[in-house]
């Protein structure tokens, strides 16, 4: 008989997520986890500094490796993923972790696609993106994406 098996991919996966909550808690938000992934392993909900709720959510998708990453990260992501991140009005960030650092890339889905010259229906399947190093996701850069989430949604007053 076959039992179910952990493999160590979803131990660097679990340990990825684990690091980017730990982040977000710090800075006095909480972090609820996807059950089932259509594109989003977390949803962010955060709090103003006198501890009351803030319009809006940021969606997480948190990518986890044990590979030694580059200077600039490169990561490919699916089509239809992409599609449904754009449709949103809240954030979207797309985060990768490095089992082998410790240490956690972001980048701002609707920052990074901006550009007017990019057409998601003459894209591919699947669209590379780079992510630089000095994209990395402490608590300061929490404070930035919720900052921006403000923006949008009109919080934090």
């Amino acid at each position: 008989m076959v039992r179910k098996k952990r493999t160590r991919q979803h131990v660097i996966a679990d340990l990825g997520v684990n690091h980017v909550e730990k982040q977000i808690l710090l800075c006095g938000h909480t972090v609820e986890r996807v059950v089932h992934d259509y594109g989003y392993d977390l949803f962010v909900f955060t709090f103003d500094a006198e501890g009351y709720t803030e319009p809006g959510s940021i969606g997480v998708q948190v990518k986890a490796t044990e590979k030694p990453l580059n200077d600039v990260i490169t990561f490919r992501i699916e089509r239809s993923d992409l599609i449904h991140w754009l449709s949103e009005q809240r954030p979207v960030l797309l985060v990768i972790y490095s089992l082998l650092e410790d240490k956690a890339y972001y980048l701002d889905v609707r920052d990074y696609f901006a550009n007017p010259n990019f057409n998601i229906f003459t894209a591919g399947q699947t669209i590379t993106v780079q992510i630089s190093r000095d994209r990395l996701f402490e608590q300061s850069a929490v404070k930035l994406i919720v900052d921006e989430k403000n923006k949008i949604v009109g919080g934090a007053r």
